[in-house]
């Protein structure tokens, strides 16, 4: 479970980056560069060099973490809670770092958690998750009941 979320959350990146195409700031006119701003869900501006700035790579590689989070949850709660500050707190510092040197917006790299996220979820769901036995058997409830 840890390898193939952590696989998926990193290796999802550059394939969004390519399709998206978003601009890093530090591209932008508004900023310095040469680039138009065009908003994530509409058409990109004509350009001769298309972005590669979202999601946020270095953010993934700290956010994908957070498979450790749901590996522990349901036999650990304590060290569930513990990698999640992990995997929060570096996937957080990585993006600081990036936003400074004007990398990423700051929705870039919440965007990036909630793909992390959902792809750890999914996964979660897929391989890890067992629903609770029903607390009372048919056979159980014979015995208490009496009847044969």
């Amino acid at each position: 479970y840890v390898v193939l979320s952590m696989a998926l959350t990193t290796a999802v990146v550059m394939p969004l980056k390519v399709l998206t195409a978003v601009h890093c700031p530090w591209s932008l006119k508004e900023f310095g560069g040469q680039e138009t701003y065009t908003p994530l869900l509409s058409p990109r501006a004509e350009t001769e060099k298309p972005g590669l700035c979202w999601p946020g790579g270095h953010a993934s590689s700290g956010f994908s973490l957070l498979a450790l989070f749901f590996f522990w949850r349901d036999r650990r709660p304590r060290t569930a809670r513990i990698a999640l500050a992990v995997a929060l707190g570096l996937g957080a510092i990585f993006s600081l770092g990036r936003m400074a040197q004007g990398a990423h917006f700051l929705s870039h790299n919440i965007w990036t958690l909630l793909i992390d996220w959902m792809i750890c979820v999914l996964c979660y769901r897929w391989i890890l998750y067992r629903p609770a036995a029903s607390r009372i058997t048919r056979s159980q409830a014979t015995m208490l009941t009496g009847d044969r």
